[in-house]
C-alpha cells in the first residue's frame, strides 16, 4: 500500500487536473490499493475468535477431532462477501424475541430448562435451510445479561454440537438431546485451554456481535 501511495505522489505531477486523465488513474491506483490491502489481510493470521473462525474450529473438532491453529485458518478466511458457515449460518446470537417462533409456554419451559445457565437455546426443528438430513435447522441463543465471555463460548459449543448431531441423523432434537450436548464448566475450561495451546487468544472474543441480552425478572 505504501508503495502505491508513493507512486501516486510521483505521477501526480504529470497527471494534472484534467477529469479525463484523473478518473482512469484514480481507478487504477484505487483498485491496486484495495487488492494490496486484501492480500495483506490474507497474509496476517488473526488469533481472535469470531463467528467465522470459531465455525471452522468447531467443524474441524467435531469432524476431524482436531483444533486448527490461526495459521491453518488464516489463508482460507473469507474477507470479501458472505461466509456461509456450516454452523455460524444457522446460529443466531441474541436475535429479537419477536423473531423466535415459539409459544409463551415453550419459552417458560426453556427458562426452566436453562435456569442454571447464563443463556437459553431455542432449537427450530425442520429442514428450513436445506442443510442436514432434518432435525435442527436453526438455533437461537439468548444470552442473559450477567453472562461472561466464557458463557458465550459455552453456548456456541453446545449449539454447534446440537447442529452437528442433527446433521448426522433425521431425529427431531428434543430437550434430552439438548441436555446431552450441554458442556460442563470443566469441559469448557479444558477446551479454552486447548485453544490457547493452539495459538488462539481467548480472553476476549468477537463471537457476540449483538449484545442485546435478556434480563430475567423474578416475581
Amino acid at each position: 500500500t505504501t508503495l502505491f501511495r508513493s507512486i501516486g505522489v510521483a505521477v501526480s505531477s504529470w497527471v494534472g487536473h484534467s477529469f479525463e486523465t484523473l478518473v482512469p488513474v484514480f481507478l487504477c491506483f484505487a483498485s491496486a490499493s484495495i487488492y494490496a490491502n486484501y492480500r495483506a489481510c490474507k497474509a496476517v493470521n488473526m488469533d481472535t475468535l469470531d463467528p467465522q473462525r470459531f465455525d471452522r474450529i468447531m467443524f474441524s473438532l467435531l469432524n476431524e477431532n482436531r483444533i486448527p491453529t490461526p495459521s491453518d485458518i488464516g489463508p482460507t478466511e473469507t474477507f470479501v462477501g458472505t461466509y456461509d458457515g456450516v454452523f455460524s449460518s444457522r446460529i443466531k446470537l441474541n436475535p429479537p424475541l419477536s423473531s423466535i417462533d415459539t409459544s409463551m409456554d415453550n419459552l417458560k419451559q426453556l427458562l426452566n430448562q436453562y435456569k442454571q445457565e447464563k443463556y437459553i437455546l431455542h432449537v427450530s426443528n425442520g429442514n428450513g435451510n436445506g442443510k442436514g438430513k432434518g432435525g435442527a435447522s436453526e438455533i437461537s441463543i439468548l444470552m442473559k445479561e450477567e453472562a461472561t465471555s466464557e458463557d458465550v463460548v459455552k453456548a456456541w459449543v453446545q449449539a454447534a454440537k446440537i447442529l452437528h448431531q442433527s446433521d448426522e441423523s433425521t431425529s427431531i432434537v428434543d430437550s434430552t438431546q439438548q441436555n446431552d450436548n450441554l458442556p460442563s464448566g470443566e469441559q469448557i475450561g479444558i477446551f479454552l485451554s486447548s485453544l490457547r495451546d493452539h495459538g488462539w487468544y481467548t480472553e476476549n472474543h468477537f463471537l457476540e456481535d449483538n449484545e442485546s441480552r435478556i434480563r430475567i425478572l423474578r416475581k
